[in-house]
């Protein structure tokens, strides 16, 4: 490959669909030839090969990529293809880092987007009808009107089900799907013989997904809505959004290599696959910090549950997922409640030691754990049973450890109504992190919880607060402080650990001892009370060392 501005292309030579699969590699400029198609699919996990012949030569690639080549191929005509496994040297991180970089150009200048879901089944036929029939449903407006269960109700069980079949498929999760699905207009989805616009399917799935019916009752779109969803967010620019915002967004997604959960999402030359993932995720930290920017902080809880033992405590470790979802955003909207409220940088910036381990920060201890609530398993309970447990673990540690009465500064900033005690008050805001009244359709967090106790599960408005429930509490926990406050924060949060503001920080952050002069970041809390005002008292800031 020749250095500097090229781009390897697949030409796939006709012939039936039991001939042999050719072809040739050919190099040319970027930007020369718009007469390709750009190829999105996952490589499988089959390990088996099956070997086609390139410029002459037996090439061995997966087998959904042969069945794929056999699909496009063209009985008379030379097809021009580019496809990763083949244009890419997978050999030589050099030259893939080069590449990568130019993806974005790549999937911009085709002439054309197949999005590759595999060779079709039994119900795939019935599922692409589906989807052209509901397209026909949704009116085509710059605000999409949802699906009603009147226009719905002749649809079966079966084809719903043939739909979450479809759109459960493993391409949904896939990093690279930010590029893939965003940068050109003509995109189209193919499963088999079966194919339909890109646009067709998002549209479908925004639909379903906002449709003031129980579409869970027929099928799960969790993967393919999340995808969607973004995708339609940054459709219009992808590449202006922060790094951070799209880390946080495609945190459930997957990659073959880790390193690509933050190479998918960057569209700047800073790929390089000779950097590996502990060295890149701190870098990612790093370039936040150095420019005053605390917030990538509150991405960094828990990493007990990282898989790099050497990546420091303060650097979020992408690959891993699930984990407790950033509070940055719901942050963002409190501070909002209260009028504009920029986060400042902080007075002094942080440093980082010469070998990068180590990162000094200026922030106030200002309390300490002293109780937290009980880990109890959530997977085979139902969504009530789950909010259950949650009150059981509240009650056990608030009426163990604290008073209200004796403590009031726990709902000092807070408008707790006559006669509901404190203690239930703030339960019932850290399930849903003090979402916004308007959307629990309520006037007040308690009765709202408790009429997701009684009301029938089949409501809208009990899914809603489903989501926000598990979406706050998940994978976090209750804890108390020595001064009476309770909040949420990280699942491995164990008593003794400290409570810091940090300077420019958005949340208070729990840390841990981990030698003289030296703490471990265990990660951001939340505190109702705290959030919008802080401690008491003029901020005296000292140095703190994250490992």
């Amino acid at each position: 490959m020749p250095s500097g501005n090229h781009i390897r292309y697949f030409d796939l030579l006709p012939g039936l669909w039991e001939d042999p699969i050719r072809g040739q590699l050919s190099v040319r400029l970027d930007g020369d030839d718009k007469f390709y198609e750009a190829i999105s699919y996952t490589w499988g996990s089959d390990p088996t090969n099956t070997v086609i012949d390139c410029d002459g030569n037996g090439l061995d690639v997966r087998p959904n990529l042969a069945i794929l080549l056999r699909r496009l191929r063209s009985p008379s005509d030379k097809k021009r293809l580019w496809v990763d496994a083949l244009c890419i040297d997978q050999s030589d991180e050099d030259e893939q880092s080069e590449q990568v970089r130019r993806m974005d150009s790549v999937y911009r200048n085709a002439g054309r987007v197949v999005i590759w879901l595999g060779e079709e089944n039994e119900t795939t036929a019935e599922a692409f009808n589906l989807l052209e029939e509901l397209r026909g449903l949704i009116y085509i407006s710059p605000k999409e009107q949802p699906l009603s269960a009147a226009s719905t109700s002749s649809i079966s069980r079966h084809q719903w089900h043939a739909l979450e079949r479809l759109l459960n498929n493993s391409w949904f999760s896939r990093t690279w799907v930010l590029q893939e699905a965003t940068l050109n207009t003509r995109t189209w989805i193919h499963q088999g013989g079966c194919s339909v616009e890109w646009a067709t399917v998002r549209s479908v799935i925004m639909g379903v997904c906002a449709a003031r019916i129980n579409v869970s009752s027929h099928v799960d779109l969790t993967a393919s809505h999340y995808m969607a969803h973004f995708c339609a967010s940054i459709l219009s620019d992808p590449l202006s959004w922060p790094l951070l915002e799209l880390l946080e967004h495609t945190e459930w997604t997957s990659s073959s290599k880790d390193v690509d959960k933050v190479f998918a999402l960057t569209f700047k030359p800073l790929i390089n696959y000779t950097c590996d993932a502990p060295s890149l995720y701190s870098q990612v930290a790093l370039k936040y910090f150095l420019n005053g920017e605390m917030k990538i902080l509150n991405s960094a809880s828990d990493q007990s549950f990282s898989r790099y033992r050497q990546l420091p405590t303060w650097a979020p470790d992408w690959s891993t997922w699930p984990r407790a979802s950033s509070l940055g955003p719901q942050i963002s909207r409190l501070r909002a409640l209260d009028g504009p409220h920029p986060y400042k940088k902080p007075a002094k910036s942080p440093t980082v030691s010469p070998d990068g381990s180590r990162l000094t920060v200026s922030g106030q201890f200002t309390d300490r754990v002293v109780a937290i609530g009980r880990h109890l398993p959530l997977a085979s309970c139902s969504y009530r049973g789950i909010a259950f447990i949650f009150l059981e673990s509240w009650r056990r540690l608030a009426h163990r450890y604290l008073d209200a009465r004796a403590h009031p500064a726990m709902t000092k900033d807070m408008d707790v109504d006559p006669g509901v005690d404190p203690l239930d008050d703030v339960f019932a805001r850290l399930l849903t992190l003090e979402c916004p009244l308007e959307h629990l359709r309520s006037d007040s967090y308690l009765r709202a919880y408790l009429r997701f106790l009684g009301q029938a599960f089949e409501h809208e408005d009990v899914f809603k607060y489903c989501d926000r429930m598990l979406t706050s509490c998940r994978k976090r926990t209750f804890f108390i402080t020595e001064q009476g406050f309770m909040g949420l924060g990280p699942y491995f949060l164990r008593p003794g650990d400290r409570m810091v503001q940090l300077d420019g920080g958005w949340t208070p952050m729990a840390v841990r001892r981990k030698r003289a002069g030296c703490f471990e970041l265990v990660g951001e809390a939340y505190v109702p009370g705290l959030i919008r005002g802080g401690w008491e008292g003029d901020a005296v800031y000292e140095d703190i060392c994250l490992v």
